[in-house]
């Protein structure tokens, strides 16, 4: 039998290369590993193997650790990286990801002579380094860390740092990564601190912590001196720039804060019209306190004259007005989420019922189509009335209602009230839930983990 077709030996080499090129989209990161691209492409036979070697992009990005099923092998990962260097070639841009989580038993992982070979083949990379990914033990962060600060990374795009138990400040030298578009840390209650607070490139600056590791006034600074941030989260303490002039930037869409002490006088600072998702967290522990009054979001919300579509509220001390005036300030809200302080009281959510043409009265918020609430402190009856309104005014898009509280709210019922079961079989999601599965349920409503952002 004879076969006609083109052998696939015939193919150009630069169309088997972006080829191979392909194979790598779904891992930014592809690790040494024989049954992976690049090099399982290469074990296939010697045309493919010269084109493999040759293709200098397939050797750019590197993954180690344990995200691997190799595990850890700190000798062999820094052979590998040596390895990658010289088939990238002397001028290509290198991204590295490091995955070697700090263990339980307070260890770190790997002897200090096989850390040091490695870290070394990588930090002599450091003018080319384009991504850098990693999950590592602190001395190792810090030693990262100092590299950039003294050496500079002149070239850097994407920092993401996950590490705990550092015993010192972290320093973060901005101006020593020109190019920075994304920095990302991940760390317990770590001080950081900043050789300058702008950054022209940087586009987006999360820190996920367990406690306060900025002061607001770094924040600001942060904020206003880096004019091409869209996104900024952040675990903050205290505010004191009270003379500073009031900041408009006009890029950021996100901001998160978890503030331990007042953000008001941040707030007051600050506007952003370009504003698209917010949440603010803000409780003193100190029950006269509590709904004493908190005007400075909704003053931040007019004053800003943005359109913000999601909105998470975690301020014990707003007061119902306050909530109020922020539906108000809000008109194009798709989602709220309300946190277990302020409460949601019976006056307030009755605010939020959908009025009909005849019935008078202007909707609040007629676009939202997400509730969340932790706590409430109303009626069953006036919470189902605001429910059900919003899900048969055709002028209303509620799809979706989440409550948590403790265990003492009858939420349940609500699931064989006839009028709410009409709105279920209509395409109402109804979510009811223990206080602990709160925080994971809110987090899908997130952008920041619905691949706004990686």
């Amino acid at each position: 039998m004879s076969y006609s077709g083109t052998h696939i030996q015939s193919i150009p080499p630069e169309i088997l290369s972006r080829i191979f090129l392909e194979c790598l989209s779904g891992n930014c990161f592809p690790p040494p590993a024989k049954s992976e691209a690049p090099l399982l492409l290469g074990r296939v036979c010697s045309h493919w193997r010269s084109i493999v070697l040759s293709t200098q992009e397939l050797w750019t990005s590197l993954g180690l650790g344990a995200r691997y099923p190799a595990g850890f092998d700190l000798k062999n990962d820094a052979k590998s990286v040596e390895q990658w260097r010289i088939r990238a070639g002397p001028s290509s841009r290198l991204s590295y990801s490091l995955s070697y989580p700090h263990r339980d038993s307070g260890s770190e992982v790997g002897d200090h002579e096989s850390w040091t070979h490695l870290m070394n083949a990588i930090i002599r990379q450091h003018q080319l380094w384009r991504r850098i990914q990693v999950v590592i033990p602190p001395s190792i962060a810090e030693q990262i860390l100092s590299v950039i600060s003294n050496q500079r990374a002149p070239m850097l795009e994407y920092l993401n740092i996950n590490t705990v138990n550092i015993d010192n400040p972290l320093d973060i030298n901005l101006p020593a990564m020109p190019r920075l578009q994304k920095l990302v840390l991940n760390m317990d209650q770590t001080a950081l601190q900043f050789a300058a607070c702008g950054s022209q490139s940087l586009r987006e600056f999360i820190i996920h912590s367990t406690g306060p590791v900025l002061s607001l006034d770094v924040c600001w600074l942060l904020i206003t001196q880096s004019p091409s941030l869209e996104v900024f989260r952040a675990h903050c303490s205290t505010f004191t720039l009270y003379h500073a002039e009031i900041h408009r930037h006009t890029r950021l869409t996100y901001l998160h804060l978890q503030a331990q002490f007042d953000p008001g006088p941040f707030f007051d600072k600050i506007e952003a019209p370009k504003l698209n998702f917010m949440k603010l967290q803000y409780t003193r522990y100190m029950v006269d306190y509590y709904e004493c009054g908190w005007p400075h979001l909704t003053s931040f919300l007019n004053r800003s004259k943005c359109q913000l579509a999601h909105l998470h509220l975690g301020v014990g001390e707003m007061s119902q007005v306050d909530i109020v005036n922020c539906f108000h300030a809000t008109p194009g809200l798709k989602s709220l989420c309300v946190d277990i302080w302020p409460h949601m009281r019976e006056a307030t959510i009755n605010t939020l019922k959908s009025h009909t043409l005849n019935s008078g009265g202007d909707t609040l918020c007629p676009e939202l189509e997400s509730l969340c609430f932790f706590t409430l402190r109303c009626s069953l009856k006036a919470l189902e009335d605001m429910i059900v309104s919003r899900c048969t005014n055709v002028a209303t898009k509620l799809r979706k209602v989440s409550l948590y509280d403790y265990g003492s709210a009858p939420y349940e019922q609500l699931l064989v009230a006839p009028r709410i079961v009409r709105c279920i079989e209509e395409g109402l999601q109804l979510i009811i839930g223990p206080s602990d599965s709160y925080k994971g349920q809110y987090r899908s409503d997130d952008p920041l983990t619905e691949g706004w952002t990686e």
